[in-house]
């Protein structure tokens, strides 16, 4: 608010000076009495009559920048500056034309303007005061970048954290869930592996069991023959004993005769 006071008080005063110079006039009135518009078109209609003169210019764009007309602003001013060579009064466009680059958003040029201001007039307090109130926003709207700046780059810096946690999450997941699948497969193929070999032990039992059941058909069969053998065996051996003994009786026989 400080701020909004000053620059009135500070448009005003040029104008007036300047005005004093060339003695009052209807625009001047209705310039201090706020009809900025009454006075801008006042001092349109004076260009008509006079194109080159540099204190209507000059009070055209100050009514017009008082109006918010700041684009007319902008263009009386540039005028004004082309037609005059006084430092003073040179000062004094600079200075509004610092306010109009400020109204505009436009704090670069403004600063710009109000050093010019200072250059051509180094004793105008005004123009020194804008100066540094420029120069403090320009400061602080950069720190508000920069912090605005670091925030969005602390954002990315999250926002990159937080999809590495959820790509790393979705990895693990898609990770886990392969492994399973890769158990579960491997699970069905022994089952399937068990399944397919049951009939095969099945057969290899079958067939042991055949062949114990056939060796063992063989081992009796070879007690029947080994007896069978024997008993052989023990007739041809009863038969030598009784052809002895039938011998030995014949011959004890033939002796006694």
């Amino acid at each position: 608010m400080m701020q909004t006071c000053r620059c009135k008080y500070f448009i005003v005063i040029p104008l007036f000076l300047v005005t004093v110079l060339w003695g009052a006039d209807p625009g001047l009135n209705a310039f201090h009495e706020g009809k900025y518009d009454t006075s801008l078109a006042y001092y349109l209609k004076r260009l008509e009559e006079n194109p080159d003169d540099k204190v209507l210019h000059y009070n055209a764009g100050t009514s017009a920048l008082k109006a918010g007309r700041t684009d007319l602003a902008a263009t009386h001013f540039d005028r004004t500056i082309r037609h005059t060579e006084d430092p003073e009064f040179l000062a004094k466009i600079w200075y509004n034309r610092g306010h109009l680059s400020t109204q505009n958003g436009q704090l670069e040029d403004a600063l710009k303007a109000f050093e010019q201001a200072i250059l051509l007039n180094p004793g105008d307090i005004n123009s020194k005061v804008m100066y540094e109130l420029v120069k403090a926003r320009l400061q602080q709207q950069q720190q508000e970048q920069d912090q605005q700046s670091d925030s969005q780059d602390q954002e990315k810096k999250e926002n990159r954290e937080q999809q590495q946690k959820q790509q790393s999450s979705e990895e693990d997941k898609q990770k886990d869930s392969q492994q399973k699948q890769e158990k579960e497969d491997q699970s069905r193929q022994e089952e399937s592996s068990e399944k397919q070999s049951e009939p095969e032990e099945s057969q290899t039992r079958q067939q042991e069991t055949m062949a114990e059941e056939k060796e063992e058909e063989l081992t009796r069969q070879q007690m029947v023959n080994l007896l069978d053998a024997m008993r052989e065996k023990e007739k041809e051996a009863m038969k030598e004993i009784l052809r002895y003994r039938y011998r030995k009786s014949t011959i004890e026989r033939e002796k006694d005769w």
